[in-house]
């Protein structure tokens, strides 16, 4: 099967859609798929090159000032890039990962080349907003645009998917959906991040992971170590990078906790899996997650975990299971449940492998199996679509008529003011205009006589 992911965000940016889009990518590549990425280069330069078996077409990009770890392809000239792409390699399937412009252009010449569509909604509105420089009294007014403009694309593909029941009621209530959306989980590999409780260092060690954005809220995590060195020795590793990172460190530094927290920045993925074994606990205060990736990850790796009770984390995080919930933007609330967790060790164990149970339901290879299958069902749809649809001659579609009204109106503007429009030539400046010509005819007139009597002159006649 020939498979085309279309995203405007993929590695090297972190994020959940990054990360989710390269994992489901090649996973489906081992699994005997022809697979290709359309995403925003590294540069304002077009470039293809090739992950393991994974062709990426990389379309030239700017960065986006307010967002600094994304690229932004514009929409000038993309389509044209884009369908010829789609028409060169024939996909059976495009997999739309975002509505921006790689996502919603592959998304329109897809369906206009009568390919096969499926779309995942990975984030919320409300909550890509927030990560935006934008005043608050402005955000309402995008949340609107954003909700209309995701719907006018989301309602045209094939299939809609989520990663969570919680993101299927979102969509459903915000965007009025009357097609059935479809949960199927971003996934985890669990071979990669497997427990391994062996190497876990002698002081509690709590991770953050995740880009540093205002809206992940790692401030909340900073705040509450305080209050946990009261009860506790207790060490913060930070991995990630983005635009808080050094308002985040100099407020460690002013809370006089810099020495017990450590910034890692971004870290590969098997970085990311060897870490996840030497640390006791994960922590998310995030409030924007339609999954989250991270806390995935912590699960299949045998952490317990603190998070925020909002978004879809509490559909993976489930009170006093295998972790606990904690009031958002809340860190004294936050303090209390991660020193409940790390000062009692046979809780940490029991909730560890309670998370790996959990984690198993997610397993990547399992919506792989799944993936393929929802491949061939959108496949199937769109070959139904393609029969029962009915031949309209080109003159009666809506198109050309259109086209037809907006050119006759053209031509009446022209006739009407041109060619039909009623001469303003005085009198005076007509009868100057015909004696001109009549000179003019004159002398040539004058002039052609003489030649003629030049080459033919008069001779007296013989006698």
């Amino acid at each position: 099967m020939k498979i085309i992911f279309a995203t405007d965000f993929y590695y090297p940016q972190t994020g959940g859609i990054e990360v989710s889009t390269r994992r489901l990518s090649q996973k489906l590549s081992e699994a005997c798929n022809q697979v290709f990425i359309i995403a925003p280069s590294k540069s304002f330069r077009d470039k293809t090159y090739r992950e393991g078996s994974v062709t990426i077409f990389g379309m030239g990009s700017i960065q986006i000032p307010f967002y600094k770890s994304a690229r932004y392809s514009p929409s000038l000239l993309l389509k044209n890039k884009i369908s010829k792409i789609l028409t060169e390699i024939k996909p059976d399937v495009v997999h739309v990962q975002t509505n921006l412009s790689i996502g919603r252009l592959a998304s329109v010449c897809a369906q206009r080349l009568g390919i096969s569509t499926v779309a995942t909604g990975h984030f919320m509105a409300e909550d890509f907003v927030r990560t935006l420089k934008l005043p608050h009294f402005s955000w309402k007014f995008i949340n609107d645009i954003s909700h209309t403009f995701s719907y006018s694309i989301w309602k045209k593909v094939d299939i809609f998917t989520v990663p969570t029941d919680t993101a299927a009621n979102y969509f459903a209530e915000k965007h009025g959906f009357e097609k059935k959306i479809l949960t199927i989980s971003n996934g985890v590999d669990i071979k990669k991040f497997k427990s391994n409780r062996s190497n876990q260092k002698q002081v509690p060690t709590i991770a953050v992971v995740g880009r540093l954005d205002s809206a992940k809220r790692v401030d909340v995590v900073i705040k509450a170590l305080p209050d946990i060195l009261k009860k506790m020795r207790v060490n913060l590793i930070i991995v990630g990078s983005g635009l808080e990172m050094q308002n985040l460190k100099n407020m460690a530094r002013n809370l006089g906790v810099r020495g017990h927290v450590r910034f890692k920045g971004f870290l590969p993925e098997q970085k990311v899996a060897e870490l996840y074994r030497r640390v006791n606990l994960l922590a998310t205060a995030s409030v924007i997650e339609t999954q989250g990736l991270a806390v995935l990850e912590a699960l299949a790796s045998g952490l317990p975990v603190v998070a925020a009770n909002a978004g879809a984390t509490p559909e993976l995080v489930r009170e006093g299971v295998n972790g606990y919930l904690f009031n958002p933007d809340d860190p004294a609330s936050f303090a209390t449940r991660v020193i409940k967790i790390l000062s009692n060790k046979k809780l940490m164990i029991k909730m560890g492998k309670e998370s790996v149970k959990i984690a198993k339901k997610h397993d990547i290879d399992e919506v792989v199996v799944k993936m393929q299958g929802l491949y061939q069902k959108a496949i199937a749809i769109n070959s139904m679509r393609a029969l029962n649809t009915k031949y309209v001659p080109f003159y009666r579609s809506k198109g050309f008529i259109v086209r037809l009204a907006v050119v006759g109106l053209v031509l009446s503007f022209l006739f009407r003011n041109v060619l039909a429009s009623p001469s303003k030539v005085s009198a005076r400046e007509l009868v100057i205009k015909n004696k001109i010509m009549n000179s003019k005819i004159v002398k040539k007139i004058e002039n052609l006589d003489i030649k003629v009597k030049e080459k033919f002159p008069l001779r007296n006649p013989s006698r």
